[in-house]
């Protein structure tokens, strides 16, 4: 009976202590007295009913965007001039009036002169309206954006959060809107993943995404807009495959990627809230006549298409990409890399005001980590010699050529944007281009040099940008040598490679842990499907060390048949 006694004592104190915590997070409190809201950052005390208080300290980092909260929980005492704030023991934060009582004629005063004298400065000003104040203490009390935790709290519940960002909306469109801005507001793009492909938290874990680390990859943002719509009530799902939105993306199939379609009235629309980051308004409900020019799902039912289209035909299309919520076009050259004579031909239905841009030949190199060169691209607009004429219900833009290879972007009723990389002449004067302007210092051109030589024959050529001692191609002697079977592969080329692949040999690295200096690892571009140009980055320069057939050592084979 004793023991019992024991046991419901302990209950009732853990459960009176849980009740204190709780109600002051969700009830609303009788009385707000705010600092220093002329600014982002400021503070808050707010009491309960129940004689709890809750002071919270919201600060902004240096950069302005980034926002954390500090939180204290405990009980306070009040008369008709003094307030005290009881502190628990090991909670508090640092913060010169806690052990002092506030002196009260409406606001709070540091000490009794100043509350005679009320044009001094007060310490906290009493909220005028408590309901602006009442949101929970995860969410800025100025505006719908979560705010990093000093501690992580299990315990929030995004229902509730959910409820708040979207109010009494009951339109479906307005709801989706409300929580992919609440999203891109809180949260920024983990680019140090980019480096150590280590993710800042699981991308499944809504509440640490947006409340502890608030980072996330396109994984992250998608699986996040998709478990916060269906607690709006919104039919949602994740989608992913492949995206690509850069000039150096075009007939390649760019990098993967996640986003979302959502049922708005029961329809289908295609949302992808990562690249809405930053409020890009475009990229929420995105015409499928317009999306699948730079996203192709996994799934052919995803692209919401009446005729869908295959994963090749994706990579041999321009790059479209909508610059305003309207974005609709039709265009009639419809692949991205054309090869035609001195004069690139396009036209567009209607009569849509038309700006061209001409683009230098760098942005279709990328200049990868450890490349000792410098790749400069320079951006000119308005090609002043371009021809626009319009004929029955289109508009034909005649664009005349200089270089071998122009990178052309169309700027159509400033809501799309359309990118083609144009040759000028055929696939042979492609592959001269690539010899002539190959360096050994720039990855992308060793590798594209390399393999236009092997096309051409251009022995020369090879033996400047690997040495005529590089054992690929050349024997003892210095006669060129290569396997027949990688001349045919080569034969097959479309002219485009891969990006930059680093193949590690580490079952750790798939599981997200941090590379060591010295770990194994292969860097690569992917020529065809099995050709494989593999290299080392010396300091000064890209070396290459074998071209090598899917499965096949082609060293191996060489000295076999020697």
């Amino acid at each position: 009976m004793k023991t019992t006694g024991i046991l419901f004592g302990l209950l009732l104190g853990v459960t009176l202590i849980t009740c204190q915590t709780v109600y002051a997070q969700t009830n609303k409190p009788i009385a707000v007295y705010h600092n220093r809201m002329h600014s982002e950052s400021c503070e808050l005390i707010r009491l309960y009913p129940n004689q709890t208080f809750e002071h919270l300290r919201y600060i902004y980092d240096y950069t302005g965007t980034n926002c954390r909260v500090k939180r204290n929980l405990g009980e306070y005492q009040q008369t008709k001039s003094k307030l005290v704030l009881n502190s628990p023991e090991g909670e508090h934060f640092d913060c010169y009036y806690y052990d002092r009582p506030f002196y009260l004629k409406k606001n709070l005063f540091r000490n009794r002169l100043c509350a005679l004298m009320p044009r001094r400065k007060t310490i906290f000003r009493k909220a005028k309206h408590i309901s602006d104040f009442s949101k929970p203490y995860y969410v800025h009390p100025k505006r719908n954006v979560a705010v990093r935790l000093e501690k992580p709290d299990t315990t929030i519940n995004l229902y509730d959060l959910v409820h708040l960002i979207v109010g009494e909306e009951s339109n479906d469109e307005e709801k989706a809107l409300k929580i992919a801005h609440f999203i891109t507001s809180s949260i920024n793009y983990d680019r140090e993943f980019l480096k150590t492909r280590i993710y800042a938290c699981p991308q499944t874990d809504s509440r640490r995404i947006l409340f502890d680390t608030q980072l996330a990859v396109c994984a992250g943002y998608s699986y996040v807009f998709q478990e916060l719509t269906k607690l709006a009530g919104l039919k949602c799902k994740k989608i992913s495959g492949y995206a690509r939105n850069e000039l150096n993306d075009i007939s390649r199939k760019g990098t993967y990627h996640a986003w979302n379609i959502i049922w708005i009235d029961n329809e289908p629309k295609l949302y992808d809230v990562t690249w809405a980051d930053g409020q890009d308004n475009q990229w929420l409900d995105v015409n499928p006549s317009i999306m699948i020019y730079s996203h192709f799902p996994d799934n052919v039912e995803d692209q919401l298409l009446q005729e869908p289209i295959t994963f090749n035909q994706f990579k041999q299309m321009p790059i479209a990409l909508p610059t305003d919520s309207s974005a609709s076009i039709n265009f009639s050259e419809n692949r991205g890399t054309v090869y035609c004579d001195s004069v690139f031909r396009v036209s567009f239905s209607g009569e849509p005001e038309i700006q061209i841009s001409l683009a230098s030949n760098g942005v279709f190199v990328t200049p990868y980590r450890g490349d000792p060169g410098q790749v400069k691209i320079r951006l000119h607009k308005n090609i002043k010699t371009a021809r626009k004429i319009r004929s029955g219900d289109s508009t034909h833009v005649f664009v005349p050529l200089k270089k071998t290879v122009t990178p052309l972007i169309f700027d159509i009723d400033q809501s799309t944007t359309v990118k083609y990389k144009v040759i000028k002449g055929n696939f042979d004067d492609l592959m001269k281009y690539h010899v002539e302007s190959a360096s050994n210092k720039i990855k992308e051109r060793m590798a594209m040099g390399v393999v236009s030589a092997v096309y051409l024959g251009d022995e020369d050529k090879l033996a400047e940008l690997t040495s005529d001692t590089c054992s690929v191609f050349f024997d003892e002697q210095g006669r060129y040598v290569l396997d027949k079977k990688v001349i045919e592969e080569v034969n097959r080329w479309d002219g485009n490679i891969s990006h930059w692949i680093r193949v590690f040999d580490t079952e750790s690295y798939k599981e997200g842990a941090k590379l060591l200096e010295g770990d194994n690892y292969e860097d690569l571009f992917q020529i065809t499907d099995r050709l494989q140009f593999v290299f080392e980055q010396k300091k000064y320069k890209v070396v290459l060390k074998k071209l090598r057939l899917t499965g096949v050592d082609l060293a191996s084979e060489e000295e076999s048949d020697q």
